[in-house]
């Protein structure tokens, strides 16, 4: 190696003679930023271009740089030179999170990654002498390369994994286990599985399993391929015969495994993280007949003589988790009247010339200085153990503090004593774990014992053991590897056993007699599956047998619609081929890897939907746990700046990759937080009316960009709101921005604190209308968005929008913690709301800093048009764009929804042909107040070419000149700032497209700006055939002046209202859920845009003008026309009792007209019935009948009789009717009579019957005619 490195740098002297390369730094701080944790900490923070945070340096942000290496084998070092610096002001250093992290030095941290190093500056030190806080402001980072030794592991091929898992075929059973040791499986035993053993061939039976303990993170590291057979013994089937007497023996691990250190040689446990039961799994006729080989014994001289051996022995709890977050669990508490806890420990014959070595890990949650101190029978081990206190700035909940120490002990009976020591009885500590390494004379007392002599393990050691005291039968198996066991030949001198091993390898070691066999916990039946065998694919899915139905759904729906293959596989099946059948997170992740190894996802990126919930509860220890699919948690868990969760980790498929979930997204990955059948229910349906349902989810919502942002922080959230926008402005013509700033709105003091009820209104409205896009920037947290909750959970349960589902970008705090099954977030309301919400969020799940979220954001907006390979990004592929290059701070963000799922933008393109007959392209006359201005248009594809055979409905809205509006400065650190936006409409109209033209004709409005800019004609269109969709606009119609020839005109607009139908008259009875119709005509169009300030279309009951109706969204023009239209308004709830309804309407020369009437709510009122007819009649096959009525909104059961002119019964038909209008649904009659057959050509006479909920009955009767010829 060393050589290759010197060929290295021969190769590249040319890039090393310039010995260093400089890069100059420089950092402009934004004012001092403040989040809100769900704890209810505030943490604040500085910010500047280019800040990154890790995880072990809290909140406060880094510098990062990163430098391309000249090759793999090239390392860096970095220094700071040329310092600048400025004095942090004491009153903001006092506020700052985590300074006490900071030293004296600015501190330079370099992290390489293949032939890339990071190079991360922590631009704050301690200034001793002055007892102040210095920043950096500039200085010159030199850089150092030098030949390093690479971490080159070779990548994996497809060849390195199995073409078929050994669970294809079979009969397979999952056998647990919580303890290590031999596992016996008698006669009994299979008998108990519904198997006769007499009828097995003993040679087919077989153990597999592979659990060695977690599955390592990162991916280079070695691991084992699917199962692998274990070495077991057969006991009397030498004869081929599974007898009634016979058995097997196999070694089974438990979940807490036992890890040699070579370097303080001492045994460390690990913790099983995910599961408390292992398993392995038992064959009945796929087994190769492996079997235990015998070890021989040597008669050479040893060069080690075992007398004594190691042990270990944990103790390790894990009932509560501190932060909710994060993999590590605690136990026993110490705090108020129980600070002191006994933990008794036995090692049978110890050594007591040894020294034992314990190791202890506690965390304390405490405002003062707190300490612990640890005993053994009563003697002082550890002393006066420090735990930091917690202060308003600290970084973490608790905090940690470990201690080991060396002691000698002449007692078998360890009782360990940990005392918690505290001024303040509200302080709290947890015992994390205790770990013991003692030595013990090699004496056996029975029953199963393990020993471990490490030094045995050694190349060229020729060791003897001397195992004491075995007075009955006994086997001996080395069980270094503990899938392969091997049975030890051993003598028998006085009790004595002795075995030499030459130069085996072996370490670990069982000795065990016949009657203290292990039985597994726990036997499962295995279906055989064959994940292993999975090509050409492009999506998969993650979902537990009750979500398996939905998940096929959604599997289908992406086949059906746009060719995407998916697979359905469960956690489960997961586990049994690559984590040996327990949990383990890496086990998917490993799955996907293997996937991608093989090439399954083609030169596509693949896809990963989790259809499941998840919880940073692993294993079930909380009442209504939500582990459905399980996420990948922090192992930080103690401080909400380092603590994460996160999805990213499944995709992390590069050999260098993995580790504490670093490194770059290659799949694109999804998440359904659903727990519930009927969830995941309402969240297929969604997805599938959002594809499938063209004609319903149609609308100009889907041109529809919002911006909604916080204020605070010196406008921080506006800008860079205003940043996206003006980036998504660019992206395509069709695009509409629409800005929600709460600081461009009045703030109101209540009893809650402070409120902006009409961002509120805003936010709730542009939900309702639709949006593709829904973009927040700000504070927010688990309960909605901003300080002021301009959007809370009572808001989103409340959401209908089914129809026009947006995406949700929120780029705020732990807005979508979903792995919290104590609490449901307003992000997963949002998602799970079944009749609306969103369609998807790409969504904060944690603490998320600024500087973090605006990166992530913006990679949105550059990424949402940008095809791979052709085709337009999935929502899986903007977050995998979006968070590459990688870093720490994206790991918070997720994708809740498809990944598979393309946003529903229009599919075609619309173009202005001319403006008053003249080419568009060309410059147009002036659009001047009262002028008629005429357009014409055509709707292309995508290379512009016109499409002949598009035929339906355009919809133009014109827009006059962009409206500069201007926040008012609410919060102390904001301030006034204008943005601009086109939204004040001129004109909203409906046109006829024909063979892919159109043409439309409106009137500007006498309130126009005068002034002379460029407008906007916003359009959208729909076929009426295929309900594809179409968008553009035209940005050069020039708007300014005042026509001077137009014709003047004084009379308002023709209004005719009424309630339900035509035929209400004034002072009629209705229910309290009527319908208002009001036509309206002016030959010189109708003002119902609100262009001019107090010319609103409204509608006003009793007199109460301070809350009139503003009815411009009920508004509907006629097709083809701008001057006349029709009002329909629902009223959802109508007092009982006498009430009046006035209207008013503008025309567009600011002329208006009113009309008034007077009706009656009456829901105990009789039925009225009108317009009984059938359709068509006479009819010859089928009629349909229909009737208007004033029982709008209330339950009907409708009863038809049929008779013929002789008054004889022919046929009934019914219905139920509560469709809240005044037209009852179509009864259909096919002419047949009650036994099914066709009656006769004739005359016929049919009876309505109408009956409400309060027993009112009316009835009608008309005649009808059949005719067949």
């Amino acid at each position: 190696m060393k050589k290759l490195i010197l060929l290295y740098c021969l190769l590249f002297s040319a890039t090393l003679t310039r010995a260093q390369d400089d890069v100059q730094i420089k950092l402009n701080y934004t004012d001092l930023l403040s989040v809100s944790t769900s704890g209810g900490q505030t943490i604040h923070y500085y910010s500047f271009i280019g800040a990154t945070n890790k995880p072990e340096y809290g909140s406060l942000p880094l510098l990062l740089t990163e430098v391309k290496l000249p090759d793999v084998v090239f390392d860096c070092a970095a220094h700071l030179e040329e310092i600048r610096e400025e004095p942090i002001a004491p009153e903001e250093a006092d506020q700052l999170n985590d300074m006490e992290l900071c030293s004296s030095s600015y501190q330079v941290i370099t992290e390489k990654s293949g032939t890339r190093a990071m190079i991360y500056v922590l631009p704050f030190r301690r200034d001793t002498v002055n007892n102040r806080f210095l920043r950096l402001t500039a200085a010159k980072l030199k850089l150092t390369y030098f030949p390093a030794e690479p971490i080159n592991p070779p990548a994996r091929k497809s060849t390195d994994y199995a073409a078929r898992s050994v669970l294809e075929n079979g009969t397979w059973f999952k056998l647990g286990a919580v303890d290590r040791g031999v596992y016996r499986l008698d006669y009994p035993f299979f008998e108990s599985l519904g198997i006769d053993p007499a009828q097995l061939n003993p040679t087919k039976i077989g153990v597999f399993g592979n659990y060695n303990g977690l599955l390592p993170e990162i991916n280079y590291s070695p691991r084992i391929d699917d199962l692998e057979e274990n070495a077991i013994k057969r006991v009397g089937m030498e004869d081929g015969v599974f007898n009634q007497q016979d058995y097997i023996l196999f070694y089974g691990e438990s979940p807490t495994t036992y890890h040699y250190n070579q370097f303080d040689r001492h045994y460390n446990h690990e913790q099983n993280l995910y599961a408390d039961t292992i398993y392995y799994f038992l064959t009945l006729d796929q087994g190769s007949g492996k079997s235990i080989t015998n070890l021989q014994s040597t008669s050479i001289t040893p060069t080690l003589v075992v007398n004594q051996f190691l042990d270990a022995q944990s103790h390790e709890k894990e009932v509560k988790n501190l932060l909710s977050s994060g993999k590590l669990w605690f136990g026993e508490e110490f705090t108020g009247d129980t600070t002191e806890r006994v933990f008794t420990f036995r090692f049978p014959h110890l050594v007591t010339n040894f020294p034992v070595h314990v190791k202890v890990q506690m965390a304390a949650r405490s405002f003062v200085y707190t300490y612990f101190d640890l005993s053994v029978n009563d003697k002082t081990v550890i002393d006066s153990t420090l735990f930091l206190k917690v202060t308003p700035s600290s970084h973490a909940y608790a905090f940690k503090a470990n201690k080991s120490a060396t002691f000698f002990e002449d007692n078998d009976l360890l009782n360990v004593t940990i005392r918690y020591y505290s001024e303040d009885r509200n302080a709290i500590s947890w015992l994390d774990y205790i770990e013991l390494n003692v030595k013990r004379e090699l004496i056996y007392g029975g029953g199963q014992m393990i020993f471990h002599e490490p030094d045995a393990e050694q190349s060229g050691q020729i060791a003897r053991f001397n195992i004491r005291q075995v007075d009955k039968p006994v086997q001996i198996w080395a069980i270094t590897n503990n899938l392969q066991p091997k049975n030890i030949e051993f003598q028998n001198t006085n009790d004595t056993l002795h075995f030499t091993l030459n130069d085996a390898g072996e370490r670990d070691f069982i000795i065990f007699d016949e009657d203290h066999y292990l039985t597994p916990v726990e036997t499962v039946s295995v279906s055989n599956q064959n994940l292993h065998g999975f090509d050409q694919l492009n999506m998969v899915i993650v979902a537990p047998l009750i979500f398996a139905e939905q998940a096929n759904r959604i599997a289908d729906l992406h086949e059906s619609v746009d060719g995407i293959h998916s697979i359905v596989v469960t956690p489960e099946q997961i586990y049994n081929e690559f984590s040996s059948g327990s949990q383990d997170v890496s086990a998917i992740r490993d799955f996907m890897k293997m996937l991608n190894d093989k090439g399954a996802f083609g030169n596509k990126p693949g896809y990963l939907l989790l259809f499941g919930d998840a919880s940073f509860d692993y294993k079930h220890r909380i009442p209504g746990n939500t582990n459905v699919v399980p996420t990948y948690e922090s192992l930080e868990s103690l401080t909400e700046t380092g603590s994460f969760v996160t999805d990213d980790y499944f995709g992390l498929l590069g050999e260098y990759e993995g580790g504490s979930a670093s490194g770059e997204l290659d799949l694109g990955i999804g998440r359904f937080p659903v727990s519930t059948s009927e969830q995941a229910w309402n969240a297929v349906n969604k997805v599938g009316n959002y594809v499938l349902n063209k004609q319903a989810v149609t609308g100009d919502w889907r041109s529809i960009v919002c911006f909604i942002a916080d204020d605070q922080d010196s406008n921080l959230h506006m800008n860079q709101a205003e940043d996206m926008a003006a980036i998504a402005d660019t992206l395509h013509s069709g695009i509409r921005i629409n800005k929600i700033y709460s600081d461009a709105f009045a703030i109101k003091k209540t009893s809650a604190g402070f409120r902006y009820p009409d961002v509120n209104v805003n936010i709730n409205n542009q939900v309702e209308k639709g949006a593709t896009i829904i973009n927040y920037t700000g504070h927010g947290g688990l309960i909605g968005w901003s300080d002021e909750l301009i959007l809370d959970v009572p808001a989103i349960i409340g959401f209908k929008n089914l129809n026009n589902l947006p995406l949700f970008i929120t780029a705020t705090c732990e807005f979508s913690r979903f792995d919290n099954p104590e609490f449901t977030s307003a992000g997963e309301y949002v998602y799970l709301n079944p009749q609306g919400g969103a369609i998807a969020l790409l969504t904060t799940t944690r603490l998320a800093y600024a500087h973090a979220n605006i990166v992530v954001n913006t990679r949105l907006y550059q990424n949402l048009f940008n095809k791979e390979n052709g085709e337009l990004p999935r929502l899986g592929d903007l977050i995998r764009l979006a968070k590459t290059p990688s870093n720490a701070n994206y790991l918070n963000f997720a994708l809740l929804g498809d990944p598979a799922l393309r946003l529903s933008f229009p599919l075609y393109n619309i173009v202005t042909d001319s403006i008053n007959n003249v080419d568009a392209t060309l410059s147009s006359d002036t659009a001047k107040a009262l002028t008629v201005v005429s357009v014409a248009g055509s709707v292309v594809d995508e290379q512009g070419i016109p499409l002949n055979d598009f035929n339906g409905i355009i919809y133009p809205t014109v827009y006059d000149k962009k409206v500069k509006y201007t926040t008012l400065g609410n919060m102390g650190s904001s301030s006034p700032e204008n943005f601009y936006l086109y939204n004040r409409v001129l004109f909203k109209g409906k046109t006829t497209v024909t063979n892919g033209e159109f043409g439309f004709t409106f009137m500007m409005p006498k309130d126009i700006a005068y002034s002379f800019g460029y407008g906007q004609i916003s359009y959208y269109a729909i076929d009426s055939l295929t309900f594809d969709d179409a968008w553009g606009d035209y940005n050069h119609l020039m708007i300014g002046g005042v026509d001077q020839d137009a014709v003047v005109d004084l009379e308002g607009p023709q209004i005719e209202a009424y309630l339900n139908n035509s035929d209400f008259k004034s002072g009629d009875v209705v229910t309290s859920k009527s319908v208002l119709m009001a036509r309206i005509f002016d030959p010189g169009g109708i003002n119902f845009t609100s262009s001019g300030l107090g010319r609103d279309l409204v509608m006003t009951l009793d007199g109460d003008y301070g809350n009139s109706v503003q009815l411009k969204d009920y508004f509907a023009i006629d097709m083809d026309s701008y001057q006349q239209g029709m009002v329909n308004y629902a009223f959802d709830n109508l007092t009982q009792g006498l009430h009046s309804l006035t209207i008013k309407a503008w025309d567009l020369q600011n002329n208006s007209s009113e009309t008034s009437f007077d009706f009656y709510v009456n829901d105990q009122a009789e039925i009225a019935v009108s317009q009984v007819l059938n359709f068509p009649n006479p009819f010859s096959d089928q009629t349909r009948f229909e009737f208007n009525h004033n029982k709008q909104g209330v339950p009907l059961e409708i009863k038809i009789t049929i008779f013929d002119k002789e008054g004889r019964w022919i046929t009934e038909l019914s219905q139920k009717s509560n469709n809240g209008i005044s037209t009852i649904e179509p009864i259909y009659w096919d002419g047949t009579n009650a036994t099914g057959a066709k009656v006769d050509d004739g005359l016929y006479v049919y009876r309505v019957e109408v009956t409400d909920q309060t027993g009112n009955i009316t009835i009608r009767q008309q005649k009808m005619i059949k005719s067949t010829k």
